[in-house]
């Protein structure tokens, strides 16, 4: 007979089990799309509108060909990046500043108006396309990248203050303590010591802002029409009145995912240690 300390063994190894099937599954469950997405960017027109799915044919780069001459998904990603980035540092630059000073000074309702902060993004974007788009023309921001960029700042620097809250939160105020003592400055220490040691902090953070910026639809679809139209938009444009142009649509969508994907690859110690160092809890 099994005893009580190899019964205990045996149901420790079972419930490993359990958990790294549950694993493979969640897994196979986000990352099939993505695969399924490649994979038809590389198929014939025949190949797509098949019955039957065919993971093993001969692949061609015609869609990437048609998306990049006839669609310009180049430029429409061109607009994206640099939409997104501006707006990406801007929300870090002013989220940060307002992180630091609930995070440190004391002031009053201070929760009350970091909680105000974040409601803010509670409100359906639908809600307010409208009155943004007559303000919009009223000021001749229209087709833009001046106005998508002041929308997607915006709208992100709440989650940058709440994020980045957390991490300032979890260094040690005595070290900015004997930095203030040595005759540093109030921003000297942010510069110098609490920016350094929040770097994993910043990095997730602006992953994630990124991210937010660059997949957003509704506004950039109501807000542009040709000059500074996004990657989304583009592709939505893909649904034509002829049927779904899924070469092209997948194409583009790939376009879009490998710089994401390269770039997560070279950052994931950051992100990783950023996520489980003060901006979850």
């Amino acid at each position: 007979m099994a005893t009580v300390k190899e019964k205990s063994y045996t149901n420790k190894h079972s419930a490993h089990g359990l958990i790294w099937l549950g694993y493979i599954v969640v897994l196979i469950f986000f990352l099939t799309p993505i695969i399924w997405t490649i994979l038809t960017s590389f198929k014939e027109e025949s190949l797509i509108h098949s019955r039957t799915p065919i993971l093993f044919f001969k692949p061609t780069l015609f869609n990437y060909k048609d998306a990049i001459q006839n669609s310009y998904i180049l430029k429409f990603f061109s607009n994206s990046l640099i939409i997104s980035s501006v707006a990406c540092l801007i929300a870090i630059g002013f989220g940060t500043l307002a992180a630091y000073s609930f995070s440190r000074f004391r002031m009053k309702r201070r929760e009350d108006i970091a909680f105000w902060i974040l409601s803010t993004r509670m409100l359906p974007p639908v809600a307010s396309v409208i009155p943004i788009y007559l303000i919009a023309s009223n000021l001749g921001l229209l087709d833009t990248y001046t106005i998508l960029i002041l929308l997607y700042a915006g709208f992100n620097i709440p989650y940058v203050v709440w994020i980045m809250r957390g991490f300032f939160s979890d260094i040690p105020r005595e070290i900015e303590e004997a930095a203030l003592v040595d005759g540093c400055s109030m921003f000297g220490v942010l510069r110098k010591i609490v920016l350094p040691l929040s770097v994993t902090g910043l990095v997730s953070t602006a992953i994630f802002i990124f991210v937010l910026s660059i997949n957003e639809f509704i506004f950039a679809l109501i807000l542009t029409s040709i000059k500074s139209k996004t990657v989304p938009v583009a592709i939505a444009a893909l649904i034509t009145d002829r049927g779904i142009q899924w070469g092209q649509m997948c194409a583009s969508g790939t376009i879009l995912l490998i710089p994401l994907i390269i770039f997560y690859a070279f950052i994931q110690k950051q992100l990783v240690r950023g996520l489980t160092f003060g901006a979850i809890k």
